[in-house]
């Protein structure tokens, strides 16, 4: 009985061993006989690159931002297409590549009013386009909000209707304040009231050279006031001392917190 159950066993393990070599030799001729695909052909297209992609443009300063087109394929000189959604912006609809050249930048310019708050998508033309880069890039632009209000100077003796720009975040812009071509900005925390004016250059002095300003306040929200306590100062010498220096927003000025 023994003997039976033995010989048995030996054939279960024959046949087994017998099964594996067969399954080897099939997974072995599969593997020999396998045909890969060949990767696909390399896309030859363009995409877009910038560096920033938000810009807040305050008065005087140029409406302009740049982008980057990148092409794949640099061998021969050609041309890339770009389309944009916004007509308010302008942008090259042609970025020409010489011989070898693979990036070109260029410049969108614009001519926003006061208080604008846009967006433009920019995009590689259809088929045009590397499938794993940006081909669309979407560059928001915003212009501060602009207040005519009167500004009450200490210092100055004096009081003149002046104008107030929101460059947002509680940041406002006295431009030309006390001389032609020197802004003044000063900071309103929305939560507590209170102003903080950063030492900067406010005007010219005969003698001294430029001279400083810097301070703090308290926002009179009843009243809609500006209320700073400014010293002009000479760096590095001494100041004219601290003056009340209040600028009066108008009556329809609602501040962006």
């Amino acid at each position: 009985r023994d003997r039976s159950v033995s010989r048995g066993l030996g054939d279960v393990y024959k046949r087994q061993s017998l099964l594996c070599a067969i399954m080897v030799i099939g997974l072995t001729s599969c593997t020999d006989s396998y045909d890969y695909d060949p990767a696909a052909p390399e896309d030859k297209g363009a995409f877009l690159i910038a560096n920033t992609t938000s810009f807040m443009f305050t008065p005087g300063q140029a409406q302009e931002f740049e982008i980057t087109v990148q092409r794949r394929d640099t061998v021969e000189a050609g041309s890339v297409t770009l389309t944009s959604d916004n007509s308010k912006f302008n942008v090259p609809s042609q970025v020409s590549f010489g011989a070898n050249e693979k990036t070109k930048t260029v410049t969108v310019t614009s001519n926003l009013e006061s208080g604008s708050d846009e967006n433009v998508n920019i995009s590689i033309a259809e088929g045009q386009a590397y499938h794993y880069g940006a081909n669309t890039i979407t560059v928001n632009v915003k212009t501060p909000k602009k207040y005519v209000g009167t500004f009450s100077s200490a210092f100055a003796g004096d009081s003149w209707e002046q104008i107030v720009y929101e460059l947002g975040n509680g940041k406002y812009m006295l431009p030309d304040l006390y001389d032609q071509g020197r802004n003044i900005t000063f900071v309103i925390d929305w939560n507590t009231k209170k102003i903080t004016v950063a030492g900067q250059a406010a005007w010219t002095h005969p003698d001294y050279g430029v001279i400083g300003v810097q301070g703090s306040g308290v926002y009179d929200a009843k009243n809609k006031v500006a209320k700073m306590t400014l010293t002009h100062f000479v760096p590095n010498v001494g100041s004219f001392g601290d003056f009340a220096e209040d600028f009066y927003f108008p009556e329809d000025f609602e501040p962006s917190k």
